[in-house]
């Protein structure tokens, strides 16, 4: 159900269990927002963040997410990791 609600909007998810709790690697490559980067770069990063926060939260409960990589910063992706301790 992640990867599949995720990839409706371009993100590609990875999920591990690891003695942390569950893990889950977020990447999209072709921001739906880009356009706006220039000018609206913050809130495009809390569409992202809220989008993600929400999904995790919903599925797995309180979950901790973190951003690795931003096309902000001239990278070819955006990459969230978030961690959901059951």
């Amino acid at each position: 159900m992640l990867k599949t609600l995720t990839a409706r909007i371009g993100y590609t998810a990875h999920a591990e269990e690891t003695e942390k709790g569950l893990v889950v690697q977020f990447a999209i490559y072709n921001c739906p927002f880009k356009e706006l980067l220039q000018e609206k770069a913050a809130a495009t990063c809390r569409i992202h963040k809220a989008f993600l926060q929400g999904v995790m939260d919903t599925l797995f409960g309180p979950a901790v997410l973190s951003q690795h990589s931003t096309m902000l910063n001239g990278c070819k992706e955006w990459i969230y990791q978030s961690v959901a301790v059951n």
